[in-house]
C-alpha cells in the first residue's frame, strides 16, 4: 500500500449501547442547539434516543482524535441540508480540524461514522424494508435495469438487493451534498469500484461495507484515487 494512500475510518455505532459510555442526559450535553432541536422534535421515544446516542458518539470520537472538548465542535448545513464539519470552537485544534471530512448515516439501532483527512466522504446503512416495498420504489427510481434486477430476486431477496444499492446510491449524494432525486438515477449495479457521478461529481469510489445481520451499508469517496478503511466500534467491542 502506497505512503500517499488515504485512510478512511468506518466507525460502527450501536445506539442501543450508549448507556455503556455515559448517561442519555450527559451525551444530550454534548449536542449543540440545533442538534437538541432536532433529538427534541422526536419526541421521547427510540428515535430522540438514536439521534442522541449517534450524534454525542461522533462528537466523542471527532472530539478525542482532534484533541478538542466534544461540545465545542461546530456544524454548518450545506446547500441541500446536509450538516459539514466547521471546526472547533476557541480555535482549539484548528489545524487539523480543517482538513477533516466526515458523515454520519443511522438506521434503527445502528450508525455508521466515515471519517477522511481531505476528500468529501458520503456513508449510508439501512435495515432491509419489505419486499413489496422494495420492488415498488425500485420501479419508480431505479433505472429500469436495476429495478429488473431487485425484481427478479423475489420475495426471498428483493429487499437485499434493494438495500445494497440504495446504500450505494444514497453515500454517493451524501458525499456530494447533492439531492437524493440525482443520486437514485445513478447506476450503480455492476459499476465496479468506481462509478461516473452524473450530476453530483465526475466520479465516486464506492464500496460496500460489512453491517450487522439485516442491514446493507456502503461507503463513497469522491474521486477515484485508492484509499483504506479501517473499521472500528463505539463503544468497543
Amino acid at each position: 500500500m502506497s505512503s500517499s494512500t488515504e485512510t478512511v475510518e468506518v466507525w460502527l455505532i450501536r445506539t442501543d449501547a450508549g448507556a455503556a459510555v455515559s448517561t442519555f442526559a450527559d451525551l444530550a450535553a454534548l449536542l449543540d442547539p440545533r442538534e437538541l432541536r432536532r433529538a427534541e422534535s422526536f419526541g421521547s421515544g427510540d428515535e430522540r434516543r438514536r439521534y442522541t446516542v449517534a450524534h454525542a458518539a461522533m462528537r466523542l470520537i471527532l472530539g478525542r482524535q482532534l484533541g478538542v472538548a466534544p461540545a465545542e465542535l461546530r456544524w454548518r448545513i450545506g446547500p441541500h441540508g446536509k450538516p459539514e464539519f466547521d471546526g472547533a470552537g476557541a480555535g482549539a485544534g484548528a489545524g487539523a480540524a480543517s482538513a477533516v471530512q466526515l458523515n454520519l448515516s443511522g438506521s434503527g439501532d445502528v450508525a455508521m461514522l466515515a471519517l477522511t483527512g481531505s476528500r468529501r466522504v458520503g456513508v449510508d446503512v439501512q435495515s432491509l424494508p419489505a419486499a413489496g416495498a422494495a420492488i415498488r420504489i425500485a420501479e419508480r427510481y431505479f433505472p429500469p435495469y436495476e429495478a429488473g434486477y431487485v425484481a427478479a430476486g423475489g420475495p426471498k431477496r428483493a429487499a437485499s438487493r434493494f438495500a445494497s444499492l440504495w446504500v450505494r446510491k444514497e453515500a454517493c449524494v451524501k458525499a456530494s451534498g447533492g439531492r437524493l432525486a440525482q443520486g437514485l438515477c445513478l447506476p450503480v449495479l455492476d459499476t465496479g469500484e468506481h462509478v461516473p457521478g452524473g450530476a453530483l461529481c465526475q466520479a465516486f469510489s464506492i464500496r460496500g461495507l460489512r453491517s450487522p445481520v439485516g442491514f446493507r451499508a456502503a461507503l463513497a469517496l469522491e474521486g477515484t484515487e485508492p484509499y483504506h478503511v479501517v473499521r472500528r466500534s463505539w463503544p468497543p467491542v
